[in-house]
């Protein structure tokens, strides 16, 4: 019984995790980034970019 319920209960863990609801897409926005590293949302909706090398982007 305890198998059963087991195999029933990973069964169903993979049909929920094979089948994403919402697929998430990504989108180039920015060419110019050599190594982005970090950002951050600023309050006025713009990011802030850190790159490997030390520069900081306003995007």
């Amino acid at each position: 019984m305890n198998v059963k319920l087991a195999l029933a209960f990973f069964l169903s863990l993979l049909l929920v995790t094979a089948f994403p609801v919402n697929a998430v897409t990504a989108v180039k926005q920015v060419d110019e980034l050599e190594h982005p590293w970090g950002m951050v949302f600023l309050p006025d909706g713009e990011v802030l970019v850190s790159e490997r090398a030390g520069k900081l982007r306003r995007i």
